[in-house]
């Protein structure tokens, strides 16, 4: 399996905040459907979130923007926040925690999550209500 950095920026990994040439990730194959994007022709796929820590239950929820709003419990702490986000998703896609990664936003509401084994067609059909 590819990782993150290369999948994004091609076999030679580049350190934080080079660009690659023209702008674009050299081994992304980019499809954008409502918040997803496809890179490395289905292998990963990330999926733009916004998260609301301390709500009263954890739920997702589909904009009408096609943006993916999660709720969680738990407290925005010590990483307790992105580990029942990681749960919930994984849970709600029928995937292993282990194939949800936080790439984005660790200490944000804005995130972006990494998810091995999924489209994004598939994604869409699972999250959706």
């Amino acid at each position: 399996m590819v990782s993150i950095r290369e999948a994004r920026w091609g076999v030679n990994a580049r350190p934080r905040g080079q660009t690659p040439v023209g702008g674009f990730p050299v081994a992304a194959a980019w499809c954008r459907i409502a918040g997803v994007r496809n890179e490395m022709a289905g292998e990963m796929t990330t999926i733009d979130i916004k998260v609301q820590p301390n709500a009263k239950r954890g739920e997702i929820v589909m904009g009408l923007d096609g943006r993916v709003y999660v709720k969680v419990p738990a407290p925005p702490r010590e990483g307790r926040a992105n580990q029942a986000v990681v749960e919930l998703i994984a849970d709600r896609l029928g995937i292993r925690k282990s194939a949800v990664t936080i790439v984005r936003g660790h200490s944000g509401r804005n995130k972006t999550l990494a998810i091995a084994g999924l489209g994004p067609e598939e994604i869409q059909r699972r999250l959706g209500p």
